[in-house]
């Protein structure tokens, strides 16, 4: 496996924490089982984790899963959440310390808005300033939705992050613009939803109301048969192929799905270039199907 791709993943902690995703069908992890995938995936190559207060107890977990290895660290991202957007400055400064504290980290990789929303209500840009100076915090991000977002926080030279959707489905055809914006600013940028939260796995007669995807999933299938690989290759592959794409964040509830994950990873330089061109011509007209918080 290429060390290049590894160094592009980042693992997302949200399944640690809550249960989640469409095609979720182990729940969550015990804290032991936890623990056990974030040593996994140390040992596999990947150095950065993204995480929220949001999602439920994953700032612990990963605080455990450091303190227990103190020499194989994580970089972790987390996530501004809807507590500290209405706390008090000196609220907001000691809400950012425990962070440090609960993920047992001296610095944050990054520290983003959880929406665009959030974004536009925050006002204690002194305090990250502060903490940015004294590389507490290594960047200041936002996750967004919609390309017209990305208009915005491009301009933004406060904002040095960028995470937004991006996959098979939610590909170049719609969003290929807002990339290319990103670079041009200068933004890094991170894309989730590689797997649209385990749609591309989900059997094509059980869809329910996002059964109008089921032709343009129908299509990829043709393309995945075509290779031959499987949809996730396929789709891990259309990610990491794309040169405005910095990081890739993938999300999993066990051990062996983090090491699928990985086998997936070592065979997607064998896909051909103009399969990834292909893809680029599945459009979803309903662009709103592609957004999880509507299922």
């Amino acid at each position: 496996m290429s060390p290049l791709l590894i160094n592009k993943i980042i693992l997302g902690t949200v399944q640690l924490g809550l249960e989640y995703g469409i095609n979720n069908t182990k729940g969550k992890p015990s804290s032991e089982e936890a623990l056990e995938i974030l040593k996994s995936a140390y040992s596999s190559g990947i150095r950065i984790l993204d995480t929220a207060e949001a999602y439920g107890n994953a700032h612990e977990v990963i605080g455990t899963y450091h303190r227990q290895n103190p020499n194989k660290r994580f970089e972790v991202i987390t996530k501004c959440n809807a507590e500290q957007l209405v706390a008090s400055k000196k609220k907001f400064k000691e809400q950012l310390f425990r962070s440090l504290e609960d993920l047992e980290v001296d610095r944050l990789n990054s520290y983003l808005f959880h929406s665009f929303e959030h974004y536009q209500q925050f006002e204690h840009w002194d305090v990250l300033e502060t903490f940015l100076a004294q590389d507490q915090i290594g960047k200041i991000g936002v996750s967004v939705y919609f390309n017209n977002q990305v208009n915005i926080v491009a301009e933004d030279s406060r904002i040095s992050l960028v995470q937004l959707p991006f996959n098979m489905l939610d590909n170049n055809s719609y969003r290929g613009m807002a990339l290319s914006i990103l670079k041009e600013n200068g933004k890094e940028v991170h894309t989730r939803s590689v797997f649209l939260q385990g749609l591309f796995f989900k059997d094509r007669e059980s869809l329910g109301k996002l059964s109008p995807l089921r032709e343009s999933l129908l299509k990829l299938d043709i393309l995945s048969g075509s290779v031959p690989t499987d949809i996730g290759t396929l789709a891990l592959g259309y990610s990491l192929h794309q040169c405005c794409i910095d990081k890739i964040l993938i999300g999993i509830e066990t051990e062996k799905q983090l090491q699928h994950n990985l086998q997936m990873l070592s065979k997607v330089e064998k896909i051909p270039t103009e399969i990834y061109n292909a893809i680029d011509q599945v459009i979803v007209e309903n662009s709103s199907l592609l957004i999880p918080t509507n299922w």
